[in-house]
């Protein structure tokens, strides 16, 4: 696994960042779909459940990329 850091427009960036953006943007995709279908509704938290999900997106993207 390649820890180092990207650079960006002479910025260096922290991989951390970009799994953040991906898992951000996996999110969203998600929350559509539970939104669509009317599950996110259905949680006592939703908020709650989209910061767990991005958690979890974020570990997955971490550990697996």
């Amino acid at each position: 696994m390649n820890w180092s850091e990207i650079a960006i427009g002479g910025a260096l960036v922290s991989p951390i960042v970009i799994d953040s953006v991906f898992a951000a943007v996996l999110l969203i995709v998600l929350r559509l779909v539970l939104v669509h279908f009317g599950l996110l509704r259905r949680t006592l938290h939703p908020a709650a459940v989209e910061v767990a999900l991005f958690v979890c997106f974020l570990a997955a993207l971490a550990f697996w990329v």
